[in-house]
């Protein structure tokens, strides 16, 4: 189900709940009235129904806070980071790189910061991600 489903789902259920239950309490102040045991059995079953949707209300809520929480700190990271060469680099408040590169296609492409590993015997750099071989000299 979507955002939408679900949020409109958990409020037609609530409104479902409460008409029930001003069906219930009428029927029961009311002598002869229609049998409430009915009634109370189909207020429940919208309750549980609206319990539900409100659990997957609160789980996409908490999808979507964690989604949030992954983009500022992307968000956050980007101001620091600098391409140099065929590699991007962090950097501090003077502008000095701090720590290895970190690969260009998966940055530009996938958006992941993925720092690149030596290749002990070529002495260039490797992505662990998307396997791009960078040259010694273009990463610095």
């Amino acid at each position: 189900m979507t955002d939408r489903n679900d949020l409109a789902a958990l409020f037609s259920s609530v409104n479902r709940a409460f008409d029930l239950a001003k069906t219930v309490r009428d029927a029961a102040a009311a002598p002869g009235g229609p049998d409430t045991t009915m009634r109370m059995a189909e207020l429940i079953a919208t309750i549980i129904d609206a319990k539900f949707y409100a659990a997957g209300v609160r789980d996409l809520v908490r999808d979507k806070e964690e989604r949030i929480a992954e983009l500022e700190q992307l968000l956050e990271l980007k101001s620091r980071l600098v391409r140099v060469d065929d590699a991007y680099y962090e950097v501090d408040s003077a502008g000095e790189r701090l720590g290895s590169p970190f690969c260009s296609r998966c940055w530009e492409v996938d958006h992941k910061a993925v720092h690149l590993t030596r290749a002990p015997l070529l002495h260039d750099w490797i992505c662990p991600e998307c396997k791009s071989h960078f040259t010694k000299t273009a990463t610095g």
